[in-house]
């Protein structure tokens, strides 16, 4: 095979990790809501005995991400406490069904992204801050996980 046909394949499979990546989101949020939580919380490693449901689909979502950043992104270590959560863009926020609470410094109350429907209308106009629906600021702030 050519060069050229072998980059247009390995464009084709880069570009079908994020519908992926976006369904694993999904199927995150379900896990979590339901119960179903790791030892390591939303760490990109697992530190479970016997790995549940939400464990193994974590850590195939980890591997997912590594392989279209080519690595961990947004200068993230892998070592985070909500490693997962920071590294999702806002479609995977929302596919999660969570609510997410962001810390920005100086705001009297955190951002709240997520949640019920009407929680997203502000979302649009953060996505056009950045080319991958992830908003700038998020760089510089905590994010923390809202008690369901």
């Amino acid at each position: 095979m050519s060069s050229s046909t072998l980059d247009r394949i390995a464009e084709l499979q880069k570009n079908a990790l994020k519908p992926r990546l976006e369904n694993g989101a999904s199927k995150l949020g379900h896990f979590w809501r339901s119960g179903s939580r790791c030892a390591s919380g939303w760490r990109s490693t697992c530190a479970c005995p016997e790995p549940r449901d939400f464990c193994l689909v974590k850590l195939k979502w980890v591997a997912l991400l590594r392989e279209w950043h080519g690595g961990d992104p947004y200068g993230l270590a892998g070592d985070e406490e909500f490693y997962v959560i920071e590294a999702m863009t806002l479609t995977m926020v929302q596919a999660s069904g969570l609510t997410v609470l962001v810390d920005v410094p100086g705001a009297p109350r955190p951002l709240k992204l997520g949640g019920r429907p009407d929680a997203w209308a502000i979302l649009p106009q953060l996505a056009e801050m950045d080319e991958d629906n992830r908003p700038g600021f998020l760089h510089a702030v905590t994010l923390t996980q809202e008690k369901l």
